[in-house]
């Protein structure tokens, strides 16, 4: 989420306003920040290649692996990628994307 929020604050409004973002985003302690491991990157690639039909980034891939991992299921954002349906909860995967099947 790190990543892909500086990014998209970089392409939108510019690059100091994503280091400002990004230095408070760091400095904060209302925010964990949640490493990604190898195990992590093994799955996000997994899902990458699996999901053709869906415009998933690997970074989403990523996000997903991660959210897998921490039982973050359920959550949702302003991204409509990271909302996953009652099937993909209970698949374990991100097949129930914006209810594409």
């Amino acid at each position: 989420m790190f990543s892909k929020t500086l990014t998209l604050v970089r392409m939108k409004i510019g690059h100091a306003e994503a280091v400002r973002l990004g230095e408070l985003m760091r400095g904060s302690q209302a925010i964990s920040m949640i490493e990604v491991n190898d195990s992590d990157r093994d799955e996000a690639w997994r899902l990458f290649k699996t999901y053709s039909n869906h415009e998933l980034s690997f970074v989403d891939c990523t996000s997903f692996a991660v959210m897998k991992r921490l039982a973050m299921k359920n959550r949702k954002n302003r991204d409509r990628h990271y909302y996953l349906d009652k099937s993909a909860e209970s698949a374990g995967d991100c097949a129930g994307l914006y209810g594409q099947r």
